[in-house]
């Protein structure tokens, strides 16, 4: 599960309920999954403040079909 944290600048990093010296446990779902210590850091890469003024264009190129 990812949720802000203050320490690394209000960026969205990776919770676990319990780190240890070699893993941290993350419950998604009801599930148990284990990550190793080194993903403690990871974070998203998306501004969430500026998701909501972003427009998307879409395009359909011409060509054949593979079938």
């Amino acid at each position: 599960m990812f949720g802000a944290n203050e320490k690394q600048g209000g960026r969205y990093v990776l919770l676990s309920a319990a780190w240890n010296k070699d893993n941290g446990q993350i419950t998604y779902r009801g599930e148990a999954y284990y990550t190793p210590v080194s993903s403690a850091f990871a974070h998203l890469l998306v501004d969430i403040r500026r998701k909501a003024t972003q427009t998307t264009k879409t395009s359909t190129l011409g060509g054949r079909k593979v079938d």
